[in-house]
C-alpha cells in the first residue's frame, strides 16, 4: 500500500500541477459585449428557484475559449438561495449564502478542443504531450452549496475582494465534475481524436479574487479518478494530493468581474442579478457577430439581410 501511495504522489506531482483549462486569457480590449445584450437573470430571493443552466452561466463567462452549453432532455434541475448571513464593520464586510440544488438530469459545458489547441499549444514544449486539458464541466446531482463573499471599505466605497463557491456544504457530495484528457502530438500536430489519459475530477470549491491585471480561479478537488468514476478511496486520495499542486488558472476578465459583481449583489440583498452575455459561449458569439455585421454600412447591412432571408 505504501509503495502504491508513493507511486500516486509521483504521478500527480508530475502531471497535475495545473489544468490546461481555459486557454490564454482574453484581451480586455477585444470582443466587447454590446450593452444591450445580456445573459440570464438569476433570482436571489429565498422563495424563487432558478434553472441550473442560469446558475452555471458563469462557466462560459470565465472561459477564454469557445464553450457549448447543453442540458439533458426533460431536465428538471433547479437551484435556490435558502439563507444568508451578513456581517460588516467600518473596514470590511462579509456575506455567506447557502443554496440548495435538486432535480433530475445534467447540465454540461463542453470546451472547444480546436480552440484550445489553437490558443494553448504554443506553450507546450515541442513534441511533448499536452496535459490535463479540460473537456467539460458537468453539473449533476443534488445537495447544498455555499457562497462566501468578502470585501473591504475604502473611503466609504465598498469593494468585493473574493468570492468562494463551495459545492459541498454540510459534507454534501459536490454535483460538479470536470473531464480531463491529454494529447500527444502526431506528425507535429495535436488532435482531439488522439486524446488519451482521460480522467474525471470532482470539484468542491471555486475561488475568484479581485485582480484585474491577472484574474485567476482557484480550484479545490474532492477526488480525481479514471474516465467514469473518481469517488473511491484512491480517487479521494489522488484529489487531496492534487490539491497541493494545482495552481490557480487564468480566466476571462469579464467572467471574473461578473462573479465579483454577483457576490456584491448577494451582499446588497438585491432581488436579482443579470449576467452579461458570455463572449465565448458559441450561441452568444454568433449573435455578436450578426450584430456587428448589421451595425456596419448600409450596403453591408443589405447583404446581411439578404443572407438571413
Amino acid at each position: 500500500m505504501q509503495k502504491r501511495i508513493i507511486t500516486i504522489c509521483t504521478i500527480l506531482a508530475v502531471t497535475v500541477c495545473s489544468f490546461s483549462a481555459f486557454g490564454k486569457p482574453a484581451s480586455t480590449d477585444s470582443k466587447q459585449v454590446k450593452s444591450d445584450t445580456t445573459g440570464p437573470t438569476v433570482l436571489l430571493d429565498y422563495e424563487t428557484d432558478n434553472s441550473v443552466a442560469s446558475f452555471m452561466y458563469f462557466v462560459p463567462m470565465i472561459s477564454t475559449v469557445l464553450v457549448e452549453s447543453q442540458s439533458s432532455p426533460q431536465n428538471t434541475q433547479r437551484t435556490r438561495i435558502i439563507s444568508s448571513k451578513r456581517t460588516s464593520n467600518n473596514e470590511e464586510f462579509k456575506v455567506e449564502c447557502v443554496f440548495e440544488m435538486w432535480g433530475k438530469g445534467y447540465h454540461e459545458n463542453q470546451f472547444d478542443a480546436e480552440d484550445i489547441i489553437a490558443n494553448d499549444t504554443d506553450f507546450v514544449p515541442q513534441g511533448k504531450p499536452f496535459k490535463n486539458i479540460i473537456e467539460y464541466i458537468r453539473f449533476e446531482g443534488t445537495g447544498q452549496g455555499r457562497i462566501e463573499v468578502t470585501g473591504k471599505k475604502i473611503n466609504g466605497t465598498e469593494q468585493v475582494t473574493k468570492v468562494v463557491v463551495y459545492f459541498n456544504h454540510n459534507d454534501n457530495t459536490s454535483p460538479v465534475t470536470v473531464g480531463l484528457y491529454d494529447m500527444k502530438p502526431k506528425d507535429g500536430q495535436y488532435k482531439f481524436e488522439d486524446r488519451s489519459g482521460i480522467k474525471t475530477a470532482r470539484v468542491n470549491v471555486l475561488t475568484f479574487e479581485n485582480n484585474q491585471f491577472d484574474p485567476r480561479m482557484g480550484i479545490q478537488l474532492a477526488s480525481l479518478g479514471g474516465k467514469t468514476s473518481s469517488d473511491g478511496f484512491i480517487g479521494r486520495l489522488k484529489g487531496r494530493i492534487a490539491n497541493m499542486f494545482i495552481e490557480p488558472i487564468k480566466v476571462n476578465p469579464q467572467g471574473n468581474q461578473a462573479m465579483l459583481d454577483f457576490g456584491y449583489a448577494l451582499y446588497q440583498k438585491q432581488a436579482k442579478f443579470t449576467f452579461p452575455l458570455a463572449e465565448n459561449l458559441k450561441v452568444a458569439k454568433e449573435q455578436q457577430e450578426t450584430q456587428t455585421v448589421v451595425a456596419k454600412t448600409d450596403a453591408k447591412t443589405e447583404i446581411a439581410s439578404t443572407k438571413s432571408n
